[in-house]
């Protein structure tokens, strides 16, 4: 045949089936029908770029370009193979011809998007596959290298999607799952993540980028040895890549191996002596080990190379704190602060030994400066938001967490030491929204799952806190505290099974406060006397600054017909107490059960008078006249707490409620 096209097509389809021999020779018979036909030679030029025959895909691109210069395919035929053969300028060259013809043309912009990639210009390449995809929805290279550029941005939400569309084209892409697995684990996603490393589990894999995206997606979940697997194939199949050790040594010293983890490290520095990642790692697990005199040697052996880091300073600053040298710390961090300002560890380390030495304004002037430098450092904002509650300073220290959950949502300490703020204050709702961010990127970090719970539970909604609780719990099984919260949960709803919490509690923890103060409450609510007299007593040996141990004495002997005995208990600790407002009105209470009213009167009357704006004392008040049938205190204790909080729904109902006969409209 003499149809060059024809050659054209059976060679297509040699290629798809992967036979690029057949391929090529069927190009070959073409270009023998028409030596100078640009179109055969472009396609040729494509056979040897996929063969990865650098210089003949070139020299075959030349050609269609010699017979007609504004070949598009034979273009950005050659400007791939440039990006290839690491050519950006060269390839750059072809493109920009190929755009200023053909703008919207999606391979163009493509490549134009790698290029950028390349150039660390994650934005501008983001822009490029976007404009790629606008010319074809659905061109996959394009959909991939999006996804590239967003995780390269930490935009993962968008680089998981695009990568999720990715491989529901191509599922044995084990690169794009690996990476997806990772994304996936960092936004928190861990039955997601899981799912997907289930695809990959009979899969065998080479590829030493997708084996470190496995060790680092079992880090984040918490699965230590099969980390350590996956990084030990990668060093196992690039011994010469330090990063690669480094994150082994990581691994090994999640797991306690930190002689072996030592070893690794001492080796990446060996491979990489100009990068001092290894090093600072190696350091610290020496000082962590209290092996100062081999952290010391190795800190020389940096400043040997590197004599203007300010790194061997810093360390030798953190080693001289702890072996109380005061002074030749802060002339250390002052030299490191000297050799790289914009570092804000030496000037954070150096208002953190102001203010040990109580020099506060010294310190302020510290962390002003890093943050002057650093624009809000994570640290530095919580050094000076510590600063700043030493100093007595609430409001203060509250804007800078503000500020740095503004510039950090998903960090887990500032969301939680806000939230633990306005679960304090009675805030639940604005503890919730405050780590909502955080509570997704770090699902399973305690301390923001036990202020989370705490704050459902202050916001009426124990069922959502029990759900909190049952996971910390599957986290942390040997914790005393997380039985104790599920179990006050559980009680909020009623539940008969608060009890076992507790119980649990106790047998992690046998002198655990507030296990013992919630049984013995559930001891008297069940009238069960013996059991909360027991745990009273137990609780004001063990717990002498809690009022509940006297609280639950005396309300068990109460409860046993014992008042002169119950009397007897609190009187005797009135002094010890005597700031204690659930212990006053108790007194109050048990003083009008054994016929002293007046004396009874007298102290919540007493009480009232010393906290007048006091608006939990007024309700208290309020409740004992109640107990006494004394509507009329009662009414006047209601309205002084009315006054102070206008909105509140259950004083506004107790009002309405002691008010109906006297004054039926205003019930109403």
């Amino acid at each position: 045949s003499s149809y060059v096209p024809g050659y054209w097509g059976l060679s297509k389809c040699a290629g798809a089936k992967g036979n690029l021999a057949e391929a090529r020779a069927q190009l070959e018979k073409a270009s023998k029908l028409e030596e100078k036909n640009s179109g055969t030679w472009a396609r040729l030029g494509d056979i040897e770029r996929f063969s990865n025959h650098q210089p003949e895909a070139e020299a075959a691109y030349a050609n269609a370009l010699k017979y007609k210069p504004d070949n598009v395919d034979a273009l950005l035929g050659r400007a791939a193979a440039s990006i290839i053969a690491n050519k950006p300028e060269e390839a750059a060259k072809d493109i920009d011809a190929v755009l200023k013809v053909a703008k919207a043309n999606p391979v163009a912009n493509h490549l134009h998007g790698v290029i950028q990639y390349g150039k660390g210009n994650y934005a501008d390449a983001k822009t490029s596959f976007e404009q790629a995809l606008a010319g074809n929805p659905g061109y996959f290279p394009a959909v991939l290298w999006l996804g590239y550029a967003n995780y390269a941005q930490n935009n993962y939400a968008q680089a998981e999607s695009q990568f999720g569309q990715y491989v529901r084209e191509y599922p044995g892409a084990v690169q794009v799952q690996a990476l997806r697995a990772l994304i996936q684990a960092k936004m928190g996603s861990r039955n997601e993540a899981r799912q997907t490393l289930g695809l990959l589990r009979n899969v065998k894999i080479e590829d030493p980028q997708s084996l470190s995206a496995l060790g680092q997606t079992h880090m984040l979940l918490g699965e230590k040895d099969l980390a350590a697997q996956y990084f030990q194939a990668v060093v196992a199949k690039m011994p010469e890549r330090a990063e690669a050790r480094v994150e082994l040594a990581n691994a090994l010293l999640q797991k306690g191996e930190s002689d072996q983890a030592i070893e690794q490290l001492q080796k990446a520095i060996a491979l990489s002596p100009g990068d001092t990642q290894a090093d600072e790692q190696l350091i610290q697990t020496l000082i962590k080990n209290k092996q100062f005199d081999k952290a010391l040697a190795a800190i020389s052996a940096l400043q040997a190379r590197q004599p203007n880091s300010p790194i061997p300073h810093l360390y030798s600053g953190v080693i001289a704190i702890q072996q109380n040298s005061v002074e030749l710390a802060e002339a250390e961090f002052l030299k490191a602060w000297e050799l790289a300002p914009d570092d804000p560890r030496a000037g954070n380390n150096l208002a953190m030994l102001a203010l040990r030495k109580g020099r506060i304004e010294e310190a302020r002037n510290y962390y002003q400066k890093v943050l002057d430098q650093t624009k809000d450092n994570l640290p530095t904002l919580m050094g000076l938001y510590n600063l700043e509650r030493v100093a007595k300073r609430p409001d203060e220290a509250r804007k800078i967490l503000e500020r740095a959950i503004s510039k950090y949502p998903t960090a887990v300490q500032p969301a939680t030491l806000l939230a633990e703020s306005y679960v304090a204050a009675g805030q639940p709702v604005k503890a919730i929204d405050v780590t909502q961010m955080a509570a997704q990127a770090n699902p399973d970090d305690p301390r923001l799952l036990d202020v989370r719970g705490r704050a459902y539970l202050a916001n009426r909604d124990p069922t959502k806190a029990v759900e909190i609780y049952q996971h910390l719990i599957k986290l942390l099984p040997d914790s005393a505290d997380a039985s104790f919260r599920l179990g006050t949960a559980l009680a909020a709803l009623k539940d008969p099974t608060a009890r076992t919490s507790f119980v649990r509690a106790l047998k992690l923890a046998p002198a655990h406060g507030g296990a013992k103060i919630a049984l013995a409450q559930l001891d008297l609510q069940e009238g069960k006397n013996d059991e909360a007299l027991r745990l009273g007593r137990e609780l004001r040996k063990e717990h002498p600054e809690l009022v509940e141990g006297v609280l639950a004495e005396s309300l068990a002997l109460a409860g046993q017909k014992k008042i002169p005995q119950a009397l007897q208990v609190m009187e005797e600790a009135q002094k010890t107490y005597a700031a204690s407002e659930p212990f006053a009105f108790a007194l109050a209470n048990l003083r009008w059960t054994s016929g002293d009213k007046e004396g009874g009167l007298r102290i919540v009357s007493q009480w009232q008078a010393q906290h007048p704006n006091d608006l939990s004392a007024a309700v208290k008040a309020a409740q004992a006249y109640l107990s006494f049938g004394l509507e009329t205190q009662a009414t006047e204790a209601y309205e002084k707490a009315l006054k102070l909080a206008p909105a509140d729904p259950g004083i506004m109902n107790n009002v309405a409620w002691l008010s109906r006969k006297t004054d039926p409209k205003r019930a109403l």
